[in-house]
């Protein structure tokens, strides 16, 4: 009978442990004659068997399957029986063992010799771990294709700002590969004239953990892009810092649009101040100015910056302010035009002048009053 003594010191303390642990006895050099003498409580669990009705068996009466299926037991009975003859500890990773239906357990265990011929496997089942992690790399596996599906250029980057990542919409934007555009790769493509601003407010980011937002530009396959961006700090359950990401959206059309309206209204705005009649506008609500051009400045000799933001009430005679207010809600009630062919008004350097006067709506995109807009030709003689 197999020497126990030493192991049975430790059997208390053994048989809480949360691994499994059997002990074996090789009566031969032959693996089939290892002789099971001890089991602990999770050893049974591990195994999903009573181990204690198998105390005394050898491996061909309580494990006939291991020793005919060289993948799910064999290799690993070799293993424990040479851990007992040359009394030399092993590791062995991800076996199986016994009859199991699908899914087949795994464990990972440590062979301990613990006298002649005797040896302790001490194992983990780690089939959840497994499944967990092999759902995990399904995840991961899903949200990266999922990120390179997105029409947006995605970094993601570790906790001291190195990129590790960046997804096809960038390769395909800047025309750098993968592993050109890791590490600080990724600033090459960025326009000269941004690559330190860019870099700088990275850095800026990376110390102070403050998500960044803000444009840049970038060399495309060429042609040269617009893009705004945000970075911001990924947090563990601990509230570390553990990556960084960095999302971006190609806004060149916009920006073409943008500065196609800008021109547009630089260019009426040159016709409007260089017209020779008054034009001006009010807004609809209260009928207070918002805008005047120059002719209409020098013809009632009131600066424009002291227009805007008042009423005819302001400047003009309580009768004349009444009159063009009128005229203004008749506009605004009735949707239609009016002409004045011949009103007074009182400057402030010219006297009194007479204005043929035309008054236009100008409705916002829901068709509701936004606007008034008018035009006055002095007329006097």
């Amino acid at each position: 009978m197999a020497d126990l003594e030493p192991f049975q010191a430790y059997q208390p303390i053994v048989e809480d442990l949360p691994y499994g642990v059997m002990v074996w006895h090789a009566l031969s050099d032959n693996s089939s004659d290892l002789r099971l003498v001890y089991a602990n409580r999770e050893a049974s669990v591990g195994l999903d068997r009573d181990l204690a009705v198998d105390i005394g068996k050898t491996i061909a009466e309580a494990f006939p399957q291991a020793l005919r299926k060289p993948e799910t037991g064999r290799r690993f009975v070799d293993v424990w029986l040479e851990a007992a003859l040359k009394q030399e500890p092993a590791v062995i990773e991800e076996f199986t063992f016994g009859a199991h239906l699908f899914p087949r357990p795994r464990y990972n265990a440590a062979v301990v010799p613990l006298g002649e011929r005797i040896v302790a496997c001490v194992f983990k089942d780690i089939t959840q771990e497994r499944l967990i992690a092999a759902t995990l790399e399904q995840r991961e596996q899903l949200y990266r294709r999922m990120v390179e599906t997105l029409p947006h250029p995605v970094w993601l980057a570790e906790a001291n700002g190195e990129v590790i990542f960046l997804n096809e919409a960038w390769r395909v934007l800047t025309g750098q590969a993968q592993a050109e555009s890791l590490g600080a790769g990724w600033l090459q493509a960025i326009h000269p004239e941004d690559k330190e601003r860019v870099s700088e407010l990275f850095a800026g980011e990376i110390s102070t953990a403050m998500v960044q937002k803000g444009r840049m530009r970038v060399l495309g396959k060429g042609a040269e892009r617009h893009l705004e961006y945000i970075f911001r700090p990924v947090r563990d359950a601990v509230g570390q810092i553990s990556h960084w990401i960095g999302v971006a959206t190609d806004i060149t059309e916009i920006q073409r649009s943008q500065t196609a309206l800008q021109n547009t209204a630089a260019f009426l705005d040159s016709i409007i101040e260089n017209i020779p009649d008054m034009i001006f506008i009010k807004e609809a609500e209260e009928l207070r100015f918002v805008r005047f051009n120059k002719a209409g400045e020098d013809l009632l000799g009131i600066p424009r910056t002291e227009m805007i933001g008042k009423n005819d009430y302001d400047f003009f005679p309580p009768d004349q302010a009444k009159a063009f207010n009128e005229d203004d809600w008749k506009v605004l009630r009735n949707r239609v035009p009016v002409t004045q062919p011949e009103e007074p008004i009182d400057t402030r350097d010219k006297g009194r002048r007479w204005l043929l006067t035309k008054k236009v709506l100008i409705l916002d995109e829901d068709g509701h009053p936004s606007y008034l807009l008018g035009i006055s030709y002095d007329v006097t003689t």
